[in-house]
């Protein structure tokens, strides 16, 4: 075989190699998208690997970038060379961050909101692995803390600077596919890696479970966001990021890849199989600077038409798991959260406020729209003008959310909402006419919490019937808290949107027609709230849905005409009645007749000022 043929045959082979690495794990994102607002973008392990390729791509872009490093003298280090080499007017923050501390994790995301910005997009990217045996300074398991417990408690603290920005805001965690060899989460991460029990597979065992618990985490929040539970229903995204094999310093503990010899041993083969940094941030820059909002699990982001969700731990989907990582997380952080509780909640636009007296940190999870509480209440004040059941009498009693119908029992579930368990606070309702109605009310427990996506279909329908009932008794008088029972009762349908498109051997064919009619009628009660209140533009937009119907309701015709009237559109209020046959209808008949009479008035009044202005 000539020279010739050779280098032919090692062209050959090399192109084919160099095409299958790049289909395999050197695809690069492509975006040319730029931040024209300086948006905040926080990073975290950004002075290597994939946190340093992922800055050095973002920094020509626009944004205004928050570097968090161990070392301020590397960080600052970089932060030169970002400005030197890629662009000199880009603005760069570096935060020291020691994420074995949590007390370091508080001043990090202080330091943050010091800034006074939103945040546009949180990447959790720093991490370790196959470190030795060994505590941090608040007791928890190393590779625990700095891969998991950490970023959960800076996501909690950075999470009302994200829910502030305008539009999208995205929290970006780096995963890893190692949390799929985990098959039953343990009761207690601190008995995984101990010195006792330091081995290969413990280490390993660190590092899968941490990165178990951060996909638990992202899911969790992900659906509480996604679904308006919990903090309250914002813009803001939860992304797991699986970079795959990344040739990176976190494998400086790995004895095959700390011992220099046997790492370069290895090197032809890791340039082949091991992305590199830059190649390990795509799936992170693809999260941050795609245009549209990436799916929940990204490992291949190039493959849009395909979903990675079969890359999850299937424990990940198990609430009983994931309620169980979540709770002992906000035990562990509860010091460092607590402050983030306000002692003073006041919503001025309902009159309502809450100040806290007393209260011993247990969990910092609110009641939700689904549940029961037992509360104490006592030091009830100038209630005596207004109709109550919860502030009638004192000592402890049950609430069930939902099922206040009066204004003064509303305004209590809502402040109860904003307590935690055992909280005492004082509560103050600002009333028009008689005076403040102020009580004490201590939070002792909370039963039944679920939120309207654990609902079944047939309990969401019988939910929304028991809203749409309270919401009926309260309209004579209060449409305004009507209006908030029958929104609540959509909420409950809405949550098995598309309705038509549910499995009727599965939901039964009568659950999805009575969903359906159902929606339609609460529909309609909304409208009427609105228009009670004058609200008729806003009631125009709820009924936009019998435009779709070939045989709308009379009552629907009747309130779209009606809001028409009300602000002088006239013309479409006639059209609109003259769809059904408004004669067979006395009220439609009566609201015809006066819509045709303003109209001519509107006519003869407008004629007699053109005469009397040009004579």
């Amino acid at each position: 075989m000539g020279l010739l043929s050779m280098c032919g045959i090692l062209v050959g082979l090399g192109s084919v190699s160099y095409c299958v690495r790049w289909y395999y794990i050197g695809r690069l994102y492509e975006s040319r998208r730029k931040f024209e607002k300086q948006e905040l973008i926080v990073v975290t392990g950004a002075t290597s690997g994939i946190g340093l390729a992922t800055v050095t791509e973002l920094v020509g872009r626009g944004c205004h970038l928050v570097i968090g490093c161990r070392s301020l003298a590397t960080g600052r280090a970089i932060r030169e060379q970002l400005l030197l080499i890629r662009n000199p007017a880009a603005r760069v923050e570096v935060f020291e961050l020691r994420l074995e501390s949590l007390a370091s994790v508080v001043e990090f995301s202080e330091s943050i909101r010091l800034l006074g910005k939103p945040i546009y997009a949180l990447i959790n990217n720093a991490a370790v692995f196959y470190v030795p045996p060994k505590r941090t300074e608040n007791g928890h398991e190393y590779t625990y803390q700095v891969n998991y417990l950490a970023p959960y408690l800076l996501t909690l603290r950075l999470l009302p600077l994200l829910k502030q920005r305008e539009g999208e805001s995205r929290i970006v965690n780096v995963v890893s596919q190692a949390h799929r060899a985990i098959a039953e989460a343990p009761v207690d991460e601190s008995s995984i890696l101990t010195p006792s029990n330091d081995t290969v597979s413990s280490r390993f065992s660190a590092y899968q479970y941490s990165k178990l618990c951060l996909v638990s985490f992202s899911h969790q929040l992900a659906q509480l966001l996604s679904t308006g539970q919990g903090p309250p229903s914002s813009g803001v995204s939860v992304h797991c990021v699986d970079p795959g094999n990344v040739e990176t310093p976190i494998y400086r503990h790995f004895p095959p890849l700390a011992n220099p010899v046997l790492y370069y041993l290895q090197k032809p083969l890791r340039i082949f199989l091991i992305k590199t940094p830059r190649e390990g941030a795509q799936g992170v820059l693809y999260c941050v600077l795609s245009e549209e909002k990436p799916s929940f699990y990204v490992r291949r982001f190039w493959k849009t038409d395909q979903s990675d969700a079969g890359e999850i731990n299937p424990l990940v989907y198990q609430p009983a798991t994931g309620q169980a990582i979540w709770k002992r997380s906000r035990q562990q952080c509860s010091d460092f959260l607590l402050e983030m509780i306000p002692l003073v909640y006041e919503d001025r636009a309902k009159g309502l406020r809450k100040e806290r007296l007393s209260f011993k940190l247990t969990t910092v999870e609110k009641p939700t729209e689904l549940s029961r509480c037992l509360v104490a209440v006592y030091d009830v004040l100038n209630v005596e003008a207004h109709q109550t059941e919860y502030l009638t009498g004192t000592g402890e009693r049950w609430i069930t959310m939902g099922t206040a119908v009066t204004p003064v029992d509303c305004y209590v579930e809502l402040l109860l909402q904003q307590m935690l368990p055992n909280e005492e606070s004082r509560g103050t309702i600002h009333t028009k006419n008689h005076g403040d109605i102020s009580f004490t009310m201590k939070l002792i427990r909370i039963e039944g919490q679920q939120y309207y996506y654990e609902q079944t279909a047939t309990s969401a329908l019988e939910l929304a019937k028991r809203y749409k009932a309270n919401g009926v008794l309260m309209y004579p008088k209060y449409p305004a808290f009507a209006q908030a029972y029958f929104n609540r009762a959509a909420k409950c349908l809405l949550s098995w949107s598309p309705i038509e498109q549910l499995d009727p051997a599965i939901e039964g064919s009568g659950t999805i027609e009575e969903m359906q009619a159902l929606l339609q009628t609460i529909q309609l009660n909304i409208s009427a709230c609105l228009i009670k209140e004058h609200r008729y533009e806003e009631a125009l937009h709820v009924l936009r849905f019998i435009d779709q119907q070939e045989n709308p309701s009379e009552k629907a015709i009747y309130r779209k005409a009606l809001a028409q009237f009300r602000i002088n559109q006239f013309n479409e209020a006639i059209t609109t009645l003259e769809k059904i046959n408004y004669a067979a209808s006395k009220e439609c008949a009566a609201l015809y007749k006066q819509i045709v009479e303003t109209r001519q008035q509107e006519s003869n009044r407008y004629t007699a000022m053109v005469k009397k202005m040009f004579g």
